[in-house]
């Protein structure tokens, strides 16, 4: 095969499958580290890439940007959960 650099780019992205409320999410994660701290970019069925950073007041991941209010609590949560394992 042919080797153009991105391989690796590639093989960060994860993808998991989730059902939330008997609806099927397909869950695109890329990690990133921002000051030293690691954060998330997710998409959710290809769609808008939202930023998922560790909250402490909360006591778990969220989507920060400004799109993340279109993302269900219970899905959110999901993924937060689904963060924390990697």
């Amino acid at each position: 095969g042919t080797n153009n650099g991105s391989a690796s780019q590639k093989e960060s992205l994860k993808t998991v499958n989730l059902v939330v409320d008997d609806v099927p999410y397909v869950v695109g994660i890329r990690e990133f580290t921002f000051n030293e701290e690691p954060r998330y970019l997710v998409t959710i069925n290809g769609g808008e890439e939202h930023t998922f950073v560790q909250d402490p007041s909360v006591g778990r991941l969220r989507a920060i940007d400004d799109m993340s209010s279109s993302i269900p609590d219970a899905l959110e949560q999901e993924i937060s959960r689904q963060l924390s394992a990697i």
